[in-house]
């Protein structure tokens, strides 16, 4: 048997290494990470969200960093991006500069497993530890915690906001629900699972309509509107200058994206996270047992797999497949199948 706190410390301790191994300087801003860390200093520089001078890339120009960027009700370029992770790592980086970006990313990692790990039981046997410990040991989720990730913030809220619902303190949980969406607008979508699960249906959404009032009153400070949100004022560079085009435009319905998401070679979920299978399948089949279990997390799969199924940037990154970090990192929830009857 492993005690469940040596086990999640032992799996840290891993990523750690990992990342002291592989440091050099900057090298862990890769994919956003950039452009959440030059929001951090915006904050911290200028107090302010205007970028036009705390970005290390022109948006005039045919590059790709122009995404980066969205048009603020009055012409200025703001981020794109939630400034809700950057705003946390204003005091990591006065500390300790660029690289205080990546302390925050692994303690926020280490969030990850110590809420999930409260699933478990004090005491894991060694094939439970192993089908836990798989999950995180995904060399794609090497990748995103040697970075300064969203992705790896979002799996943190919710893996707090089903632990507060296990705990039944649902109103909480609906308000890490609504800070969910304010990082990521899609992640509405979210709150289904946790209604699912949820003894307290309306605590949990009196929180969420709590949690959403930063990102209501965000949007209308600099897009207008409580329901435009930067996503529809994205900034594109074209030959008759630039444009604002909303996300919305990104969608379309090709079923090939759906096989694709699975098969894609190296990056499809099959090559990049094959234990999620065996899991999901041992865990399904003992549905019964771990029912609200079962439901929040195959119906976090469910529209994560929907919803980018019909996105056309779904694979908008370099290794794995970062927009399902989330339900990746709860199917190891799934290693309770292997908890052994008691007597």
């Amino acid at each position: 048997m492993i005690n469940r706190n040596f086990l999640i410390t032992f799996i840290f301790l891993i990523h750690l290494f990992f990342s002291i191994y592989y440091y050099q300087p900057y090298t862990f801003l890769h994919e956003d990470g950039i452009a959440f860390a030059f929001i951090s200093v915006s904050l911290t520089e200028d107090g302010d969200l205007y970028l036009e001078n705390n970005f290390p890339f022109t948006p005039i120009g045919d590059r790709p960093e122009k995404s980066f960027y969205s048009f603020s009700k009055d012409g200025k370029y703001v981020p794109k991006h939630s400034p809700l992770l950057s705003i946390l790592g204003i005091p990591f980086y006065k500390v300790f500069g660029f690289n205080g970006f990546l302390i925050l990313n692994l303690i926020i990692f280490f969030g990850i497993l110590f809420f999930l790990s409260r699933f478990l039981e004090e005491k894991v046997s060694i094939l439970q530890g192993l089908s836990f410990s798989s999950v995180f040991l995904l060399p794609f989720i090497f990748y995103h915690t040697y970075s300064f990730c969203p992705d790896i913030l979002l799996a943190f809220l919710i893996s707090f906001s089903f632990w507060l619902v296990k705990i039944k303190k649902d109103f909480f949980s609906g308000i890490l629900s609504g800070l969910n969406i304010f990082l990521r607008p899609n992640y509405v979508f979210q709150i289904f699972p946790f209604l699912f699960v949820s003894r307290k249906k309306i605590f949990y959404l009196s929180g969420v309509a709590l949690g959403l009032i930063p990102l209501l009153l965000y949007n209308t400070i600099f897009f207008g509107f409580p329901w435009t949100t930067s996503y529809d004022r994205t900034v594109v560079y074209t030959k008759a200058g630039q444009i604002s085009v909303s996300h919305y435009e990104l969608f379309s319905l090709d079923f090939s994206r759906f096989w694709k998401i699975l098969s894609l070679y190296p990056r499809g979920l099959i090559f990049c996270a094959p234990v999620i299978f065996p899991l999901l399948l041992l865990l399904f089949l003992k549905r019964k047992k771990f029912k609200e279990i079962s439901i929040f997390l195959f119906s976090t799969w469910l529209w994560h797999y929907i919803f980018y199924g019909f996105y056309v940037a779904w694979l908008a990154n370099h290794h794995g497949l970062r927009f399902f970090i989330v339900p990746v990192l709860l199917t190891s929830l799934s290693s309770l199948a292997f908890e052994k009857e008691k007597i």
